[in-house]
């Protein structure tokens, strides 16, 4: 399975946008900068045909310490959750 990471967006949009590698990268930099903020404010994001990102809280829970075996008491945590768009699911499902 091949990876793409943030250079690889970056070199795209360079190319696609008729940008320079320094522009390109600011430009994928503000958007992740946005995303980011936004979730930790508590917004939630929403991409038309990709997907929505949100903040969901998950619960505290009891669970196994792998090494011990003993039982733990998980805490409560927040996690930044994704769901794809209904176009971008169809097109995934093909």
């Amino acid at each position: 399975m091949n990876k793409i990471n943030k250079n690889d967006i970056i070199e795209m949009v360079s190319e696609e946008a008729y940008l320079s590698i320094k522009d390109a990268k600011a430009a994928v930099d503000l958007t992740f900068e946005f995303i980011k903020e936004a979730l930790e404010a508590g917004r939630d994001v929403d991409i038309a045909n990709f997907g929505s990102f949100n903040v969901k809280t998950r619960k505290s829970r009891i669970g196994t310490n792998p090494e011990t075996h003993e039982k733990i008491t998980i805490k409560e945590r927040k996690m930044v959750s994704f769901k794809e768009a209904k176009s971008l699911k169809a097109k995934i499902q093909k």
